[in-house]
């Protein structure tokens, strides 16, 4: 069999035709991840709401501590005009590739300086933290990212 033109496109178009299945197939087996949050549309009409609160925090005398201590705990250490105040909000740790291991806690009219997370949570990799605290009459938001 000698391989002319036609053999040639037929090849051609098999292998193109095999390529693209291989990637349909690809796409039903793979675990599709949750990189979106459920609310993503309320998250954005908070938008402006959310640079204010920024701002709040920003004026405050010194910015929200994260250490991740020998045994591998983390804690959180609010600033000094936050130590007397009752607090409510929430504080998050998000992991992009997976929500199963995302590590939530919510402050209930609390007093305290800092707030700290058993090293069970946490695997390691790169978390998103988000905080949205409330003191007060004003509330305070972090968010940026932590590395484990």
């Amino acid at each position: 069999m000698k391989l002319n033109w036609g053999w040639g496109i037929v090849l051609a178009l098999a292998g193109f035709i095999s390529f693209i299945m291989y990637f349909f197939i690809q796409a039903q087996i793979t675990k599709q991840d949750d990189l979106v949050s459920e609310e993503y549309y309320d998250e954005g009409l908070l938008h402006d709401q959310r640079q204010v609160w920024i701002a709040n925090a920003n004026s405050l005398s010194s910015d929200l501590e994260i250490e991740r201590f020998e045994n591998g705990n983390v804690g959180l250490i609010f600033p000094e005009e936050l130590h007397t105040q009752k607090l409510t909000g929430e504080i998050m740790f998000k992991r992009s590739n997976n929500a199963k291991i995302d590590v939530k806690h919510t402050l209930n009219e609390e007093m305290l300086g800092s707030v700290a997370f058993g090293s069970d949570k946490f695997i390691r990799g790169t978390y998103r933290f988000k905080a949205k605290v409330t003191a007060g009459d004003k509330t305070y938001y972090w968010d940026r990212n932590f590395t484990y």
